[in-house]
């Protein structure tokens, strides 16, 4: 069952008392709307309409099932309307200090970085991958990480510290890069993903009636205008 048309038939339905409006509102066939609502009240065990031959109304436990769907509702089609405006690249770097290099030497290829200490963060979905391009296809690379962290600066300082190797957006890098912290590590069998695609976007995203709120124009604006750097095609969001 696509339990997300059956929830917006429903909710359509719970307005509108009428089978037919509901599928001329969603051009499908009436018998599409009523096998939706069946399926929704078999999966849930419970009747959500009494319907008889003159009229259809909710129950009451359909109009609880009202309330708790709608707010859900309600922001899934606020983010179908969402308005992005780039923000600029958010491509990954591997990076290492000017006093590691001359130390430990630097990784020639992504196999060789299995030899050297790598620092590596951590998402709410588990740690980010490093991935490689091997006969068309991206995978992961077997690292030794010597400490993983969800802290960004953390992982950052450690590397400018000269205690080893980290894969870090551009834009987190870049000022270290230019004054010397840091050296950009090019491999020689390819470029490194975090996601199958080598290069993404940072986008802020906002939905179009809230940009009326001048607190939401002065943010949009000023976000653009100290996170802005250049573009790029894949998509990392920020949402207001």
């Amino acid at each position: 069952m696509d339990k997300l048309r059956a929830l917006r038939y429903f909710a359509n339905l719970a307005v509108t008392l009428n089978f037919s409006a509901t599928a001329d509102h969603f051009r499908v066939p009436s018998s599409s709307v009523s096998r939706r609502i069946k399926d929704l009240e078999q999966e849930l065990g419970a009747t959500l309409f009494e319907r008889t031959t003159r009229s259809v109304r909710l129950t009451g436990l359909g109009r609880l099932y009202l309330r708790e769907v709608t707010s859900a509702l309600q922001s899934i089609e606020m983010a179908d309307q969402l308005v992005a405006r780039r923000l600029g690249n958010h491509e990954f770097i591997l990076v290492a200090s000017p006093d590691y290099i001359a130390q430990n030497g630097i990784p020639m290829t992504s196999d060789d970085l299995k030899n050297h200490p790598v620092f590596m963060y951590r998402t709410q979905n588990g740690v980010l991958d490093w991935l490689t391009l091997r006969d068309g296809v991206w995978t992961a690379i077997e690292l030794n990480p010597k400490y993983i962290s969800n802290h960004g600066k953390l992982l950052l300082d450690s590397v400018i510290a000269g205690r080893g190797v980290a894969f870090l957006p551009n834009w987190g890098v870049a000022k270290d890069i230019a004054v010397g912290k840091l050296r950009v590590l090019e491999l020689e069998d390819g470029p490194l993903s975090v996601s199958g695609n080598a290069k993404t976007g940072l986008y802020l995203l906002y939905h179009p009636p809230k940009f009326q709120l001048q607190k939401i124009r002065v943010a949009v604006d000023f976000l653009v205008k100290e996170l802005g750097f250049s573009s790029t095609e894949a998509i990392i969001t920020y949402s207001i």
